[in-house]
This record gives structure tokens, C-alpha cells and sequence, in this order.
């Protein structure tokens, strides 16, 4: 499993619930969600308990955002998402992200500048650079949280 590749997997000994979402991607302006039934329902429970809920990801941050309905309930949903993320934006699902560095000029920056806030993104990216950190698919990574 992903989680298992990405280290989480001590997040779920010490008690934190995972969940994977995987996707039938096109690219990144449309991207099939697959297998949301229990998952939704899942982080629907855990939205209305306050739990944390961390997207690994800007396509995960973009299916939950797609799932979320007005007043924040998960609603079910299976499908394709075209939900283009800018700055400024209010997320509704994800109090976290753990992303990927992307290139400049990208969307998925821009998506990761909405959800951590367009100068402290763009700081840590200036910070990024400066110190050699690796961008790309498999280059480092930062957490955001709200």
C-alpha cells in the first residue's frame, strides 16, 4: 500500500486511522475518484467528530474538496472532478497536507498555495531553493497544516 511506501505506516500504530484513495488519472485537470462508498462515509463520521484529517496529496485534496457539500458533509460521490484550487480558497474537508515540492508556474503549486497561504508557500519555497531541497514527483516533501 502507498501509505506503507510513504513511512505512514507508524502513524497507524500509534493509533491513526488511514485511508487510501486511489485514482484512474487522466492528468491532472481531470481525475476519476474510485472506490469512495465506505471511505466517504468514513470521513464523513470522522469531519463530524473533529477528528484531523490529513490529505497526502494535491489529488487527494482536490477528490475531498469535491465530495465536500456546502456546509461540510461528505456527500457520496463517485465520478470525475475538474475542481481547479486557487488562492484564495476556504477548504472545507483537510485541516493538513503533506505534498509534494512542485514546479513553479504549476497547478498543483497552486493549489498547494491555497491550502498553506500564497507568501508562507511561497517563502518555503524560496527556502526550498536556497538549501537544494529536490522537487518532483520523487523529491521532497512538506506538511502544511492549518
Amino acid at each position: 500500500a502507498s501509505h506503507e511506501l510513504l513511512g505512514l505506516a507508524e502513524l497507524g500504530d500509534a493509533g491513526a486511522d488511514l485511508a487510501e484513495l486511489a485514482f484512474a488519472e487522466v492528468d491532472f485537470e481531470a481525475q476519476d475518484a474510485v472506490g469512495l462508498g465506505q471511505l466517504l462515509a468514513d470521513l464523513d463520521r470522522a469531519h463530524a467528530q473533529g477528528k484531523h484529517i490529513c490529505a497526502v496529496g494535491t489529488e487527494v485534496i482536490r477528490a475531498l474538496e469535491q465530495v465536500a457539500g456546502t456546509v461540510g458533509q461528505i456527500k457520496p460521490y463517485h465520478g470525475w472532478t475538474s475542481k481547479f484550487i486557487y488562492p484564495p480558497y476556504d477548504f472545507v474537508v483537510s485541516d493538513s497536507c503533506l505534498v509534494n515540492l512542485y514546479a513553479s508556474q504549476s497547478i498543483q503549486l497552486l493549489c498547494v498555495a491555497a491550502f498553506g497561504g500564497y507568501d508562507a508557500v511561497m517563502n518555503a519555497y524560496d527556502v526550498a531553493v536556497r538549501e537544494g531541497y529536490r522537487f518532483g514527483d520523487y523529491g521532497d516533501s512538506m506538511l502544511i497544516i492549518d
